[in-house]
Parts: C-alpha cells; structure tokens; sequence
C-alpha cells in the first residue's frame, strides 16, 4: 500500500444503512414433493421428490446458518451487528486482541471495494489495474448471491490456516481449471514492482468483523480463514494491497449503491459445469443427484471417477480435512504413581508409559485411523447410491458395490449382536437425503440401521435427525443412548414424539442458545405445545462446581430444567417429568476446560448402580448443535465411566465369591487385562452409528483424559 495511507471516501448516499434484507428465511421455503405416475416397479425414493428434468446442485441442502432466521432466546449470548463503519479510511487495527495481525492485511468496508469496483482510485493510491475478489464462503452461500467477477475459493479452515499448503497448491487443487483459474491466477503478473501498487485482493466471507471472528469453512470462514489466505499471498511475495471485508458479503449486500455488483442464482464459476441447467432446490434430492458432476478441488486421490465427481463428495467432510495428513497433535499428559497405574486398565497402563510426545503422536494416529475409515465408509456409500439412481430405473446397486457394517455396531437399539445382511444396505442415508428441511446442518446424516424410527409420528412422517448409539456392546455393556441435533422449530414434534416413545427422563444438552454470534439451538423447552404435545417448564436453577462436586468455585456451568410432558391423544396417561441439564462452558468443536464438570454431571444424573444390562433403563438422550461432536463426546464418557465403574464392582465380587460369572460378565471382565484400546475400538463402533461422533482429535484425547480422571478418582465413577 502506498505508505500505508489512509484511504479516503468522500460521504455518499451508498453509506446509509438500509434495512436488511432477509436471505436466510428464503432458504427454507420448499413445496410439497408432486406425486409422479404409478409404474411397475416401485419408484426410487428420490424420484418422487421432482420431475424427470429436475437438475439439484451442491444447494440442495442450506447451510445451517441458512435454514431458519435468528430468533431471540431467553439467554441470548447476543449477536454482534455488523461493522458498518462510514469513515472513509483503512483503519489501523486498534484492538488489542489483534494487535499481532500483520499490518499489512487491512480491513477495508463496503464503499471502499465498491470504489475499486468501479475502477476508481481511493485517495492517495493508484488507479487500480487489477482487483482479485475471493470469496470463501461455502458454494452454495454463494451460489445465492455473490458479487460479481468474484471468484468463490471454499477449502476448510485447516488448509486455509496452514502455512505449508501454499498459494499455488491452492490454485492448482482447489481452484477449478480453465478461464477461472486463468483469472484468479493474474494476480502473478502484479506481484512486485510498480504493478502491485495498483493491484488489490480481497478476501471476504460471510460477516466477520474482526480478525478474531471464529467460524468453520463449512459456515463461511472467520478471521482465522481470512488470515491465513491472506498470508499465502504474502508468503509468496505478492506486494500489493492485501485485505479483508469488514462484515462480509453481508455488508456489501446492504450497500445500496453496491446492488448492481451483487448477482443472485447466477452460475458457480468453481464448480464444474453441465450441459443442463442448473436448478436450485431446497428440498430433498433427485434420482440422478449422484451422478452430476461438482466441485472438482482435491479429487486427485481418488480413483473412481463415478464418485470423484459426485455432488456429495464435498459433503464427505474428510475428503478436504484429511488431504494433508494429521495436522492436529494434542498432548495428553499422564505422569502417574505406580499406585495410580494399578487403577487404570492394561491399554491406559500402556499409554501410561509412553513418553509426551510418542503418546501424543500415537492418539493422533489413532484419531486419523478413524477418520479415514469413516472417509471410506461414506465414500462406498455415495457409490452405492450412484449405482442405484441410474441402474435399470432405480434397481438396487448391484452387491459388488459393497458398504460394509460391522456386526458389534449394527442395531444398536438391539441388547445383542445381529447378523448384518449387507444386501439390506443398513447404512442407506436415502431417509435422511429426502429431507432437508429437517437438518439442521447439511451434510451429517443417519444411518438406516440405527436411526429413530417414530411409532406414532405427530405429521406422518416418522424421520427425525437422532440415532441410537451404544458403543459397548461388543464387551458385554448394553447401553443405549439417543443422539440427536438441537430441534429446529419444524421438528420440536418429532423431538418430542422422540421422548415420549422412549420414555425418556434425561435429556442432556451440550450446547448454548448463541455462539459465536450464530444459533445453535432454538429453545424447545418454553411453556406451550408442539404438534399433540405439550410442555410446561416447571422449574430451572443453575447448579456450580461445588453443587457438582467438581471444584471449589462457585461458577454456574449446568442449568437443570424440570420439564412435565403430555400427549394430548393421550388424555389417561399421565404427565411425565424429564430433566434437562444444559451445559454452559462447553465450546463448539472443543472440550471442557477439564473433565471434573462432565464427570461431576454424570454422578448427579446416575442415581443407581449401574449393571450389564439396560433393558428396564430408558436411554439417555444427548444433543448439541449437529448431534456429533460433543453429543458423542458426552457420550462415550458416560458409557465408559458407567462400563468401569461395572468392572470395579465384577473385581470386587470376584475377590469376596468364587462363584462363576455369567459369560457376559466375563467378557466385560476380560477388558480389565486386554491390550486392545477399549475407546478407540468404542469410538469406531460408534462411528459406524452415527456419523461424526466425536468430530475433533481434541474431544478424541478429551476421552482419555476424563476416564483417566474418572479411574483416579475415588469413586468418581458412578
């Protein structure tokens, strides 16, 4: 930049902030699937969703952000509004969270890009010759709306934060090939000299307003994302204007005089193109989703093009996270006395002994292994459906497709293992496709197998967003649970039809209303009804460490919600009571500050002891925001604490009786002196019931470290 001058935009009426617009609501609106003609063979799912010509793209499923419109909330963490500054300047970064961001990197705010736009020097610079827009909001953000000659650029954060994933490995994996690749990749010819003091890129995202924004690629970047592109560029010696911004796309969309650059429903530039026209669609899928080609960044290593090329191969999460290898080692110190040893199971022993650095390494190979088998795991899935939309008019795919499941995790509702008939494809997620208007988040499905079937569905339609998990079966531990999303306004029905059919006492919520600035919860639980339901609050109070006997401070960290439930066709039953605890310093995508609040939360909610067998014990039911990663976080830990605290109890009786176990008992015990790793083994299982569950190596070593503590502890365990 020239001296870093500030830059001066004289008032316009394009500064004046209109009311904004509502993008969000738009998403969701969706009509009735149409009914098409009989035929002599039964028709696909998917081909009752449109008409024969009907083309979906990446779109077919919002984002979550997208889905519905905020909503107030009785303990909103407050959404920030956004920066819409009318000073004429590039301001310094003045706040002292961000006073490490490299001056170079200057946020910028709607009338200053629409200058460089128009092709108009802001005072003190240069007339700009060459202005590179990247967006990074997700494709079907931006397929929406977006501004036009940007060029969307949407990698997980991961990459776009390591320095080692260059610039040119981005232009060449990421951006797709010819006259996009041919435009973004101009930016060669300013990089030094008298050139790049008239060249600008900027990056923009949804709406940060700081550089200290968190947020995932998948939910449109943050300051973090932001960044780290922006430093590639630097990195590779561009010397011209590098900056972000202020307030994103959502900014420059309430810029009045901007309109004219903002393009909605247009053609993707990123994604590959088909000869048909692409129709947007909201709702449910077609039978030929499988087969239309995508966005082609990163497929180099992947051999089959049928699905190399699929629409969902972007919805494979791992597909982009784990191109690089592991980039996440966590530690997970255990410096124990020989007495404490003797309180762990043979596999923590084992891991006891490791030194810092090979232990942590080793659960990060771990945590990889899982997710390469989930990787493959859906990629056979994508595969067998493609095979089934274009086989003979909707045929089954043909057995040599094969999507295995596993028989320690198949039904997992079931107290015990059942033959897999992979003939049946257990782990379909057709159900879950045709639906869109029930997800929450786009890309995190159920698995036929283990989904939540409802018996007596509140509008005829018996989907919902949860699954039954239970994770330690396979060593003789029957324990059910239900994970689920946070219900959306349109399935608060099926949530409760959910509870009331299973029974459920427990509901244990890992999440808040607000974070981040973003809804992750709409509140399900205040007095009112719900379809045939309805629910009254009758109690809330906040319960601190010492309530929890998890420390000495005084802090809220779990608020307890005594609900009464009743089912209005049901006038002779009588009203149920289910307690909610609601988790307040559980952050998205992490873990506790440590594991004494969820250890201390599950003594408070385990009132018996536990035993093998659960059959009489309703299942708990477990959510977060998407149901996958701290819901199963939650969840292991109480399925292992209870499982151990079983084998404290088996040990016991052994010593006192010489009587014979029950086979399972001895199974269970047999765990104690066993060198296989009981939660990694638990962790694929669980995998393999609900996609996602445990979704980061953090909440993986997290794991480990709660047991542990719980181990340790006398009788921390319930």
């Amino acid at each position: 930049m020239a001296g870093g001058q500030p830059i001066e935009v004289p008032p316009t009426p394009a500064a004046t902030r209109p009311s904004e617009p509502d993008y969000f609501s738009q998403a969701g609106s969706s009509t009735n699937a149409s009914n098409l003609p009989s035929a002599e063979m039964a028709p696909h799912p998917w081909a009752q969703m449109f008409g024969p010509s009907a083309l979906p793209t990446t779109a077919a499923m919002p984002p979550a952000e997208d889905l519905q419109p905020l909503k107030p909330s009785i303990r909103p963490m407050g959404i920030p509004p956004v920066a819409y500054n009318r000073a004429s300047t590039l301001p310094n970064i003045s706040s002292p969270s961000e006073g490490s961001v490299h001056s170079k990197f200057k946020p910028i705010d709607p009338p200053v890009l629409l200058q460089l736009l128009e092709g108009k020097a802001p005072v003190g610079y240069l007339t700009p010759k060459h202005v590179l827009i990247v967006d990074i909001r997700p494709p079907t953000a931006y397929a929406r709306a977006h501004l036009r000659t940007s060029i969307n650029l949407s990698a997980p954060t991961t990459l776009l934060r390591r320095s080692d994933f260059s610039i040119q490995r981005l232009e060449t994996e990421v951006v797709e090939e010819g006259s996009v690749r041919d435009t973004f990749c101009q930016w060669h010819l300013y990089k030094h000299g008298e050139a790049a003091k008239s060249s600008w890129i900027v990056v923009l995202d949804v709406d940060s307003n700081k550089t200290t924004a968190n947020a995932r690629s998948t939910t449109g970047g943050g300051g973090a994302s932001l960044l780290g592109l922006l430093r590639k560029f630097e990195q590779d010696g561009y010397e011209g204007s590098l900056c972000w911004l202020r307030g994103g796309f959502q900014a420059m969309s309430r810029c009045v005089a901007a309109q004219p650059w903002v393009e909605k429903g247009a053609h993707i530039p990123s994604l590959a193109t088909t000869s048909a026209p692409a129709t947007r669609r909201t709702l449910g899928l077609s039978m030929d989703a499988f087969s239309r080609s995508t966005v082609s960044y990163l497929h180099q290593g992947v051999n089959n093009q049928s699905f190399a090329m699929n629409p969902f191969f972007d919805n494979i999460r791992q597909n982009l996270e784990l191109s690089c290898g592991i980039t996440d080692v966590v530690p997970l110190p255990m410096d124990l006395r020989d007495e404490d040893m003797k309180r762990l199971p043979r596999f923590l022993r084992t891991l006891a002994k490791m030194d810092d650095k090979t232990r942590a390494n080793h659960l990060a190979e771990h945590f990889f292994s899982v997710e390469k088998s989930e990787q493959q795991r859906l990629q056979q899935i994508m595969q067998r459906h493609s095979a089934e939309s274009v086989l003979g008019k909707f045929k089954p795919a043909s057995p040599s497709v094969t999507t295995s499941l596993s028989r320690r995790a198949a039904y997992p509702y079931l107290s015990e293992e059942k033959d897999v008939s992979q003939e049946s494809f257990p782990l379909s997620i057709s159900a879950a496709l045709e639906r869109g208007t029930h997800h929450r988040y786009r890309n995190f499905w159920t698995y036929e197998h283990g989904r939540v079937k409802l018996l007596r569905p509140p509008h005829d339609d018996s989907y919902i967003n949860a699954s039954y998990i239970n994770p330690l079966r396979f060593v003789g531990m029957h324990r059910v649970y239900i994970a689920t999303q946070a219900p959306l306004p349109n399935t608060f029905s099926a949530f409760w039809s959910v509870v009331w059919e299973n029974k459920i006492q427990t509901i244990i919520m890992a999440a808040l209303e607000y974070e981040s600035g973003r809804q992750k919860c709409d509140v399900y639980w205040e007095n009112g009804s719900a379809g045939p339901f309805f629910v009254t609050l009758e109690k809330e109070e906040t319960l601190n460490q010492k309530e929890l006997q998890a420390g000495s401070c005084e802090e809220k960290v779990v608020i307890c919600r005594t609900l009464a439930l009743r089912d209005t066709r049901e006038p002779d039953e009588p009203t149920r009571t289910v307690t909610q605890y609601q988790f307040l310093t559980w952050p998205d995508h992490g873990v506790p500050d440590t594991p004494a609040e969820i250890l201390g939360l599950i003594r408070h909610t385990h009132t018996t002891q536990p035993t093998r067998t659960h059959d009489d014990i309703p299942p708990t039911l477990v959510h977060c925001s998407a149901g996958i990663g701290r819901t199963g976080t939650y969840i292991m830990v109480d399925a292992l604490c209870a499982f151990y605290s079983y084998i404290r109890s088996l040990r016991d009786h052994a010593v006192k009786t010489s009587a014979t176990l029950d086979p399972q008992d001895a199974l269970a015990l047999t765990c104690w002196e066993s060198e296989e790793d009981l939660i990694f083994d638990a962790v694929m299982v669980m995998r393999e019931q609900r996609m996602s569950m445990i979704e980061t190596v953090r909440q993986y070593v997290f794991v480990y470290k709660a047991v542990v503590a719980a181990l340790l502890e006398t009788d921390s365990v319930p």
